[in-house]
């Protein structure tokens, strides 16, 4: 059986269904560097997209700049919300938001 190299997916955000929420995004360390991250935040940006939502949000450790270089790289930008990480309060978490055109969707061949 093959490694899994990455995974990422969305789920729409509760109460707006003009928002979906980037979530379990990771990229196997061995293969991080490599366009895995971009590959897979593609896939759900034109997914969202073609699902009609305007902005897709994640939230992000602080800390983690590599994460947060990339995602900045990809369009997302601060929105200035911060919370404690669940099931880890003692760490805090900043979230990023990318607003979405269905011409992205588009350009990906999804409806």
């Amino acid at each position: 059986m093959p490694a899994v190299t990455g995974q990422g997916g969305a789920v729409p955000e509760p109460g707006d269904p003009a928002r979906r929420h980037l979530v379990a995004m990771w990229v196997d360390p061995a293969r991080r560097g490599q366009g895995v991250a971009d590959a897979l935040v593609g896939a759900v940006v034109a997914w969202a997209a073609g699902q009609g939502a305007h902005r897709l949000a994640l939230w992000v450790v602080d800390g983690n700049e590599r994460a947060r270089r990339c995602y900045a790289r990809l369009g997302f930008v601060p929105s200035g919300e911060r919370q404690p990480v669940p099931n880890h309060p003692e760490s805090t978490e900043s979230r990023m938001v990318r607003e979405l055109s269905h011409a992205t969707a588009r350009a990906r061949g999804t409806p």
